[in-house]
């Protein structure tokens, strides 16, 4: 995902090699840091001034889009597209 975004509608965001997360999501600042930790992408993020409680998801890749999976994969999910 290196040099590129992760899209959604209304949702932007980029993640560095270094961890990490900068974009914008429905005209919010988002910031974050993420690492991988036992195979799962394990971020912390805010929304503005709101904290984002850290997560651990599974990601799994279709083509040009990106599934996370809240809780290790047990919870809720959102797609977003490399683009």
């Amino acid at each position: 995902v290196s040099g590129k975004s992760l899209t959604r509608f209304g949702i932007s965001l980029n993640v560095s090699p270094k961890g990490a997360i900068k974009g914008s999501a429905f005209g919010t600042p988002v910031t974050g840091n993420w690492d991988w930790k036992d195979g799962l992408f394990c971020r912390d993020m805010a929304f503005g001034s709101k904290e984002i409680a850290a997560n651990c998801q599974l990601v799994e890749r279709k083509g040009s889009t990106l599934r996370f999976t809240s809780d290790a994969g047990k919870g809720d999910s959102a797609e977003l597209r490399l683009k």
